[in-house]
């Protein structure tokens, strides 16, 4: 073989040689990328589950306060008919004062002052549910989660 033939040869495997170099190396470029796009939709998909966790976590809250609302319309709405009720036996009473005897009237005013009693007994334990609720409602806005702050 000639001088010439062995340099076609030598240039040959020299650019077959570049060639599968370039072709390795895009070969691991296309799998660095592949690496990095997995790793994207890994983080869309994360993203995308903790949103619809805490979606579920926002809608959940509104429905437990339309039932609490539900519940406290309802509550003040049995309240309004008692103090009515109330009101008319109250009112039905005094024309008959100044006829009944003493003896009477010291009973009712006994019954108004238990009824009273009862009254004061509720508010409280309403005011101590109303401070409990304050607290908690506190609790549930610090805790809530919030969105990092970038430095």
């Amino acid at each position: 073989m000639s001088i010439l033939g062995q340099l076609v040869i030598a240039i040959s495997l020299l650019v077959a040689g570049f060639g599968a170099g370039v072709k390795w190396h895009a070969g691991q470029d296309a799998i660095k990328e592949n690496a990095r796009l997995e790793l994207v939709r890994e983080q869309a998909r994360a993203s995308r589950a903790l949103e619809q966790q805490q979606s579920k976590q926002v809608i959940g809250a509104i429905n437990a306060a339309r039932k609490r609302e539900t519940v406290a319309r309802s509550a003040a709405a049995d309240a309004r008919s008692e103090l009515e009720r109330l009101r008319d036996d109250l009112a039905a009473i005094r024309p008959n004062l100044s006829s009944d005897s003493l003896d009477a009237c010291r009973k009712r005013a006994d019954t108004l002052a238990a009824v009273f009693g009862e009254c004061s007994a509720t508010l409280e334990g309403m005011a101590g549910k109303a401070d409990r609720h304050a607290s908690d409602t506190l609790t549930l806005e610090q805790a809530w989660p919030t969105q990092p702050q970038p430095p």
